[in-house]
C-alpha cells in the first residue's frame, strides 16, 4: 500500500492500522539452541510479506522476548490486549493462533473476548479469522483449546526428561553452589567440580557448627570478620539464613536435590499470586550425583542431628507489624532494615529500625514512627512534583513530537520494505538483471537497517505520558492509610509496595534521610 505523506499515514493508522505479534514457541527455542535460525526475525519477515501483499499498514510490532505460560508473564501480550480493547487495530498478524494463548481457560477467554468485543481480525499465513463470524469463533476457541492441551503434553515431556536427567546424577541448578563450579561434559552430562578455595570455607563451617558448637549467626559473624567474601557481590556480609541453608545442602555430600521448592498459586487478600513453597522431603528427589563430596556423610549427619535438636518452628501466619517490611534498605550496605522492639517493652520503648545483624555497617538506628513520618513527607514532595508536571505540558508536547517522528519513520520503513519486495517482480520480468537486482537490493536493505536502528533507538527513548492525576490520587490514599492507626501494617505495606520499589535509609547524625525509589 502506497503512503504518500505523514498526513495519509496518520489517517490510515487511525482507521486501518494493523499490528504484528511475535512470540517464540518451545519448539522454536529448541531449534535456536541448535543454531538453525533466529525465529522472531524469520517470522517477522514472513508476516511483513503477507502485510505487503494484502496492502496492510503495520502500526506496531509486539515482540515477546520472554517465555511465559500465562498472560501475566507476557508483558507484550498484556499491552497488545489493552490496545485491542481500545480499538487501535483492524487486525493482528500472527504466525498461528496458538501463539496468542496457551494459558488456562481464563487466559483463553480473555484473549477471545478482547478480539470479539473490539471486532479485531486475526490474520495468519493460512487463514483470516473474523471473531464475530460464528464458524471462525468456534474454530478460534477450538484452536486455543488444542493449543493448551499440546502445551501440557510438551510440559509433561520436558519435566519427565528433566527428572530422568536428575536421576542420572546431573546437576541442573541454574546457579553454582558455593564451593563448586559447573562443568559440562557432553550434551547430557552436566555436573560439578570442586572450587578448592571455597570448599575449604565449607569444611570450616561444618567443623565450627558440629565440633565447636557455634550457631548459624556466630558462624556468619566469624566469616564476615575474617573478610571472606560471600558468593553474591551485592551481599557484603554473611547472614544467618545463608549459613543455615548451606549447612543443610546435600550437594556437599555428593548428592543432587530436585523439587526442593515448588511454585503454587494461592489467594492473598483476594488476589491470585504465585508463591514458592518448600516441599517435604518425601516430595523431593535426592539422588547420588556425579560430583565429588566436600564433607563426609558422617559430618553432615551430625550437623543435621544438631539442627533438629535446636530447630524452632516458624510461624508462617505471623502478622506483619512493620509497614516498611521488605522496602527499607540501608543506603550504605544495601541490607534490609527490620523493626526491632528494644528490651523493656513493658516500659513503652518505641520500636526502632535497624540491621538484623551486622558488624561492618554502623549506621544509626531511628524510631520506626519517625521513619514512617519521613516516608509520608517524601510522598508529599512527590505529589507536589506531580502537580507541577501536570500543569506543565512540555513533557506531553515532547512525547507527541517524538511519536510523530516515529510514525514518519514507520511509514518510510513500510515503503522501503514494499520496494524491496517489488524488486523480485522486476527481476522475474527481467526489468533488472541479476547484478542490478543484487546491487539495488543491497542499497534498500542498508536503508531498511538504518531506519530500523533509528526506530529502535527512538522507541526505547519514548516514554508514554504519565497520568499524574491518577498518581496524585493513589499517593494521597497511601498517605491517608499510613496516618490511620486503625489500618493494619499488612495493608499499609501492600499499598507502599504498589508504588515504591524500595527506600534507601541513611542517618546524618541528626535526622533520618530517605531516598524513595518509585516504581
Amino acid at each position: 500500500m502506497r503512503i504518500e505523506n505523514l498526513s495519509d499515514m496518520n489517517k490510515l493508522s487511525r482507521k486501518k492500522a494493523y499490528c504484528l505479534y511475535l512470540r517464540k514457541s518451545r519448539a522454536d527455542l529448541e531449534l535456536e539452541a541448535r543454531g538453525e535460525f533466529e525465529t522472531l526475525a524469520r517470522h517477522e519477515a514472513q508476516l511483513m510479506e503477507i502485510a505487503d501483499r494484502m496492502g496492510l499498514y503495520i502500526a506496531k510490532i509486539y515482540r515477546e522476548l520472554v517465555s511465559g505460560e500465562s498472560i501475566a508473564d507476557r508483558p507484550q501480550m498484556q499491552q497488545m490486549l489493552q490496545d485491542i480493547y481500545e480499538g487501535k487495530y483492524e487486525g493482528v498478524l500472527v504466525m498461528e493462533i496458538e501463539r496468542l494463548a496457551r494459558g488456562n481457560t481464563t487466559d483463553q477467554g480473555r484473549v477471545a473476548e478482547a478480539f470479539k468485543i473490539s471486532n479485531t481480525k486475526i490474520i495468519t499465513p493460512t487463514k483470516t479469522y473474523d471473531p464475530n463470524d460464528e464458524y471462525d469463533e468456534e474454530y478460534f476457541e477450538f484452536s486455543l483449546f488444542m493449543s493448551r492441551k499440546e502445551y501440557k503434553t510438551i510440559r509433561r515431556r520436558m519435566q519427565a526428561g528433566t527428572i530422568a536427567s536428575v536421576k542420572e546424577g546431573n546437576y541442573l541448578g541454574a546457579h553454582r553452589p558455593y564451593g563448586y563450579n559447573i562443568v559440562k561434559k557432553g550434551r547430557n552430562n552436566r555436573t560439578l567440580e570442586i572450587f578448592e578455595e571455597e570448599a575449604e570455607v565449607i569444611r570450616m563451617m561444618f567443623d565450627w557448627y558440629v565440633n565447636d558448637g557455634l550457631t548459624f549467626g556466630e558462624i556468619a559473624k566469624k566469616l564476615s570478620s575474617m573478610g571472606i567474601p560471600t558468593q553474591r557481590k551485592t551481599q557484603l556480609e554473611w547472614s544467618h539464613g545463608t549459613v543455615r541453608d548451606m549447612l543443610s545442602n546435600v550437594v556437599y555430600i555428593g548428592k543432587v536435590r530436585w523439587s526442593a521448592r515448588k511454585w503454587t498459586k494461592e489467594y492473598d487478600d483476594g488476589k491470585l499470586v504465585k508463591v514458592r513453597r518448600r516441599q517435604s522431603e518425601k516430595d523431593q528427589i535426592i539422588v547420588q550425583g556425579k560430583h565429588p563430596a566436600i564433607v563426609t556423610d558422617e559430618l553432615f549427619q551430625k550437623a543435621m542431628e544438631r539442627r533438629k535438636t535446636r530447630s524452632v518452628p516458624i510461624n508462617h501466619l505471623m502478622k506483619i507489624q512493620n509497614p516498611l517490611s521488605g522496602i527499607l534498605k540501608c543506603k550504605q550496605c544495601g541490607m534490609s532494615l527490620v523493626r526491632n522492639v528494644p528490651q523493656g517493652k513493658e516500659s513503652g520503648y518505641p520500636a526502632r529500625v535497624r540491621h538484623r545483624s551486622t558488624k561492618q555497617c554502623k549506621i544509626k538506628t531511628a524510631p520506626l514512627d519517625d521513619v514512617v513520618k519521613a516516608v509520608i513527607d517524601g510522598l508529599r514532595v512527590h505529589i507536589e512534583d506531580f502537580t507541577f508536571k501536570m500543569t506543565n505540558d512540555d513533557e506531553n508536547r515532547r512525547y507527541e513530537q517524538r511519536e510523530a517522528e516515529i510514525n514518519r519513520l514507520m511509514a518510510e520503513l513500510h515503503k522501503l520494505k514494499i520496494k524491496r519486495s517489488n524488486l523480485f517482480e522486476l527481476l522475474e520480468d527481467k526489468t533488472y538483471t541479476k547484478e542490478e537486482f543484487k546491487e539495488r537490493k543491497e542499497v534498500i536493505t542498508s536503508q531498511i537497517q538504518t531506519v530500523e536502528l533509528t526506530l529502535e533507538r527512538m522507541e526505547s527513548e519514548l516514554i508514554a505520558p504519565v497520568d499524574y492525576q491518577e498518581k496524585i490520587v493513589r499517593f494521597n490514599d497511601v498517605i491517608e492509610k499510613l496516618l490511620d492507626e486503625s489500618v493494619d501494617a499488612k495493608l499499609k505495606n501492600d499499598l507502599l509496595k504498589d508504588i515504591i520499589k524500595h527506600i534507601e535509609y541513611s542517618h546524618d547524625g541528626n535526622q533520618v534521610v530517605l531516598d524513595i525509589i518509585l516504581k
